[in-house]
């Protein structure tokens, strides 16, 4: 009997023990598991590599864009009138072309201002035109709609060319609108450079003068009509000023 009891109370001392150990104490084999860490484990790291290969991807759908866009095959925008150093012509032509992955050419608009001798200028007006294609890819020559000549004498001309251009971007490539300007001017209309004092030629003295336009310079004199009609055709001309004949001495 006493060696039942001594069994029993030798129990529970070693059962005390147990339950008064600290983690420390316990069994190295014994590992506490938790039912969502293995499940964590299993979908986190293909999600990890599934988003870094979709960066990666990005980036370099970005990085073709700005080769393409921005170098190889950039938006390049020309225009006939943009090298001119001196007046065009009324039969001088303007041609516009535009170069570049997905570039089109929106539109033109020429405006015109009156600029004369007197060095004042109109308000700018609108020249109907329309854009003609030639033969070479993406070259455009600017009309008049009506079919008459383009230009015109003592103008000072803004073409303005409206273009669409991707540019880089993300998810897909944006487009942008590009407005480009030019300035240009006319030759002046051809006049006659008389002198701007009063003659006082003899009888049966020429009086001569010149046209200021190149491609039609010439010399004219008047030969010595009858009376008043000589003096009166010589005053026809703009800036003239021609006194009466004297009479023969």
């Amino acid at each position: 009997m006493d060696c039942c009891q001594s069994r029993a109370a030798q129990n529970r001392h070693e059962h005390c023990i147990l339950a008064l150990r600290t983690p420390m104490d316990r069994p190295q084999n014994f590992v506490r598991t938790t039912p969502v860490a293995l499940p964590l484990h299993t979908w986190l790291k293909p999600a990890i590599i599934a988003l870094a290969g979709f960066v990666l991807l990005l980036a370099g759908w970005y990085a073709a864009q700005v080769v393409v866009l921005d170098y190889r095959a950039s938006a390049a925008i020309d225009a006939s009138v943009a090298r001119v150093a001196a007046p065009l012509r009324p039969e001088d032509t303007i041609q516009v072309s535009v170069r570049g992955a997905g570039v089109q050419l929106m539109g033109a608009q020429l405006y015109r201002t009156d600029a004369g001798d007197n060095s004042k200028r109109s308000a700018e007006q609108a020249v109907p035109v329309r854009l003609e294609p030639s033969a070479d890819e993406g070259t455009w020559q600017v009309v008049a709609i009506n079919g008459t000549t383009l230009l015109a004498t003592d103008g000072a001309y803004r073409l303005a060319l409206r273009v669409a251009a991707p540019r880089p971007a993300l998810p897909l490539p944006r487009t942008d609108v590009v407005e480009r300007q030019y300035r240009f001017t006319s030759v002046p209309s051809p006049h006659a450079a008389v002198p701007t004092t009063t003659l006082q030629p003899r009888w049966a003295e020429p009086v001569s003068f010149t046209w200021s336009a190149r491609s039609s310079q010439r010399r004219s004199s008047l030969p010595r009509p009858c009376g008043r009609g000589w003096t009166a055709l010589i005053r026809r001309v703009p800036g003239s000023s021609l006194a009466k004949p004297t009479e023969p001495v």
